[in-house]
């Protein structure tokens, strides 16, 4: 594109934060060619710092500083924070508007978009955001630093303390460390580790946390906003759990228990749309944002390979939406053939045109509305003037298509539920399924009212 032509193209720009529990990821993973060619738009897919490299705090290294962003432990949002700055003062050469950018990302890139929300290093820098399957936590910087009285061992003291073990625990001495002993200093017996992550430091990020800030339009990044969830979140986890699967011929996983096993994925993933959108959407919407929009993604159609039905095993779960709304279907490797088929072909790009259209005409105009050429099901606000809800579902036409429904979840709703759900036949199923899902969700602590107490020794032998 000429100079003078990008200059007077003004498109909408949509900048993806990729997910990987901000550990690992890269951005080359992503390829929105087929989003960009077909709407128009310019999507910009960004790097940042990853793992210790991207949150690491320790008392010593708000010392020392030039800056007040030098005191933060955030440098992963740093770097989101910077990329969105370059694109303000750069995209209008590439045919950009920077006046309308539009912020998304996956998992712990919905997480990091949260982060932008609550920002205040952020403030103008963005215009509109989406937020797939991600997480409004953060860690508290006591805890990270390993200030708390509960400290972690990965914490930055604790880190610190193996990274220089002569005792010299200096902001400087940290700032030197070289990259193999950062990384030797944590724990990856099991291939991975887990540092804190998105850290409430008071200073790119609020003090109080993410969610502290939504309550009040005046202490977030008040713009519209459109979050979800797919409807089988924690099947990608589960699958690979083998309390709850087998391998059949040594190769080909399966159930052990279908049932238990569509069980506790439901309810934990019934649990991170509960924490992870309808929490969200109601305080920011309480707040007086009325440009919220919420979706669940239920579809389920890949095919099967031999003894694995991908569908029951993996159906709607964590990062299926991404090759819908890119428009490629690349994401399980080798497995890619098998669950995107020739059977499911037509139902699957007409359901990920829709979502392509509708997460574009959300970038253009600050609601998805019916899609860009107005042909689609109208996707309401999560509350209208009157309080009531709407979530768009978003699904094969077959398995009911795409259409609003009107539920929200709780943790009240969803503990009624499990405790009398039809497919858990014994006490120890329901506490086992209860327990799994506390877990991960301290906020159920106790709403099992008594019923679980004293089952961890039953459970132990499940």
């Amino acid at each position: 594109m000429a100079a003078s032509a990008a200059a007077q193209a003004r498109l909408p720009v949509m900048m993806w934060i990729h997910g990987g529990s901000n550990v690992w990821g890269r951005a080359e993973q992503y390829n929105a060619s087929e989003l960009s060619r077909r709407h128009n738009v310019i999507v910009v897919v960004v790097q940042y710092r990853l793992g210790p490299l991207g949150w690491f705090a320790h008392p010593a290294l708000r010392e020392g500083g030039e800056l007040s962003e030098d005191a933060s432990p955030n440098f992963g949002t740093l770097d989101n924070i910077r990329a969105l700055e370059w694109i303000r003062d750069e995209i209008a050469a590439f045919g950009g508007d920077p006046n309308l950018i539009t912020i998304f990302g996956e998992s712990a890139g919905g997480q990091n978009v949260a982060a932008l929300l609550a920002s205040p290093r952020a403030s103008g820098l963005f215009h509109r955001a989406i937020v797939q399957s991600g997480s409004f936590d953060t860690t508290p910087l006591a805890e990270a630093e390993g200030l708390d009285s509960n400290a972690r061992s990965d914490s930055g003291i604790a880190v610190a303390a193996r990274m220089l073990a002569d005792g010299n625990v200096t902001g400087q001495a940290l700032r030197y460390v070289p990259l193999e002993a950062i990384f030797a200093s944590y724990d990856t017996s099991r291939g991975a580790f887990d540092p804190p992550r998105v850290i409430a430091d008071g200073i790119v990020l609020p003090a109080g946390g993410i969610e502290a800030v939504l309550g009040n339009a005046e202490t977030y990044n008040d713009v519209p906003v459109m979050l979800g969830s797919n409807r089988d979140e924690t099947k990608l986890f589960n699958a690979l759990n083998p309390e709850l699967t087998r391998r059949v011929l040594w190769v080909f996983p399966q159930a052990r228990d279908p049932d238990l096993y569509d069980a506790f994925s439901n309810y934990q993933s019934r649990m991170w749309r509960a924490s992870a959108v309808d929490d969200p959407a109601e305080l920011m919407w309480a707040a007086g944002n009325p440009s919220i929009y919420t979706y669940r993604f239920d579809w389920d159609d890949q095919g099967k390979i031999l003894f694995t039905d991908l569908g029951q095993l993996l159906g709607a779960a964590h990062s299926m939406e991404i090759p819908f709304v890119f428009g490629h279907f690349r994401l399980l490797g080798s497995f890619d053939r098998f669950a995107f088929t020739r059977a499911n072909r037509d139902e699957r790009l007409e359901l990920s045109a829709a979502m392509m259209s509708y997460w574009v005409n959300f970038a253009r105009t600050g609601a998805p509305g019916r899609g860009v050429d107005g042909s689609l099901p109208e996707w309401n606000a999560a509350r209208s003037a009157a309080g009531d809800a709407a979530i768009m579902i978003l699904d094969a036409a077959s398995d009911g298509g795409i259409r609003i429904a009107d539920d929200v979840e709780t943790p009240q709703r969803i503990v009624r539920d499990l405790f009398s759900d039809p497919r858990l036949g014994t006490d120890a199923e329901r506490c086992r399924v209860f327990r799994a899902t506390e877990r991960w969700n301290p906020e159920l602590v106790g709403m099992d009212g008594a019923r679980c107490a004293g089952a961890e020794g039953v459970l132990a032998t499940q």
